[in-house]
């Protein structure tokens, strides 16, 4: 039987933190793509909306 290093799955700090810092960013689109969606759907509601705070 070879030789197993337990090193085989370190993941340095900055490796952790890149992968964490895209999974956020991904996270961070899918949301604001969904604000996006939600504010066009609800477009008239917002403008009436606005409406009555500045008029």
């Amino acid at each position: 039987m070879g030789y197993q290093s337990r090193k085989r799955n370190y993941t340095s700090r900055r490796e952790r933190l890149q992968k964490h810092g895209r999974n956020i960013r991904v996270i961070g689109l899918f949301l604001l793509i969904t604000l996006v969606i939600l504010l066009f759907m609800n477009r008239r509601e917002l403008y009436y909306f606005w409406q009555t705070l500045v008029y």
